[in-house]
């Protein structure tokens, strides 16, 4: 029997706390590393996102024409004509516009039965639709209260969409060709859908596309604006249009010959 004690054995836990102490420190600097990775990387990867949505906004707005532009030519089988820019009453004061007779042919019937077409837009009764605009009337890349608004309108003019109530359109009549002439463009101000006196003249779109913050043709699109043509198709039309080509878009029988910029 040994005259000596054995001694304990050394606690490990020192050693224990060393190498959690080493794996606690790798931790945070891998976690710090990620951070600053991700702040790196962030800024570079918002203007993809950003732009990814717009696209989406965009492609959204092109389907709005799309229907719009469906339900133009509904009306049309329908009436022999498109619908004029605004009905009156028997003193010549506009009533209602293109938009509220078209709602019929965009599944909207039950709220086209519900406004007076014998009383004005802004009666006392039909101002109760004014906040009842159906979505496809908006551009989802338009900001602010959209309320009761549209980013949408047709270009009126006797070289145009005519304003003479009497001169109603047809296709036969569009001899620069259905696809070669703009029915709706998208507007740089929006106005409430059922306004009958807000449409864009063809002397204020014929200045050109953005060219001004408050009115004429525009959109919050970058670069440009989407148009939908008399045959219902629908493209976007850069800012930097030639403005020969523009004016030739717009007029139904001018008789222009060109290559329109997809």
């Amino acid at each position: 029997m040994s005259d000596f004690n054995e001694a304990p054995a050394k606690s490990n836990n020192n050693t224990v706390l060393i190498v959690l102490g080493i794996g606690c420190g790798c931790g945070i600097v891998v976690l710090l590393g990620i951070a600053i990775l991700a702040f790196i990387l962030l800024p570079m990867m918002l203007p993809a996102v950003s732009g990814a949505r717009e696209a989406a906004r965009r492609m959204q707005c092109m389907n709005n024409m799309k229907q719009i532009g469906l339900a133009l030519h509904t009306y049309h089988d329908a009436h022999g004509s498109f619908p004029p820019v605004y009905t009156t009453d028997e003193n010549g004061k506009p009533l209602h516009n293109w938009r509220v007779l078209m709602l019929p042919y965009m599944e909207h019937q039950s709220l086209y039965e519900n406004i007076r077409l014998d009383e004005p837009w802004d009666s006392d009764y039909n101002k109760q639709f004014h906040d009842r605009a159906p979505s496809t009337f908006r551009c989802p890349s338009a900001t602010g209260d959209m309320t009761g608004m549209t980013s949408y309108s047709v270009v009126v003019g006797a070289e145009s969409y005519p304003v003479d109530t009497e001169d109603s359109l047809s296709f036969r009549d569009i001899t620069d060709g259905l696809s070669n002439t703009v029915f709706l463009v998208e507007r740089k101000a929006p106005v409430c859908w059922m306004d009958p006196t807000q449409e864009i003249t063809f002397e204020k779109a014929c200045e050109g596309i953005n060219v001004s913050a408050f009115d004429g043709l525009g959109s919050n699109h970058t670069g440009g604006i989407n148009v939908c043509f008399f045959d219902g198709s629908v493209l976007f039309i850069s800012n930097t249009i030639d403005p020969g080509v523009l004016r030739a878009i717009l007029t139904w029988n001018g008789g222009e010959s060109m290559d329109i910029p997809e």
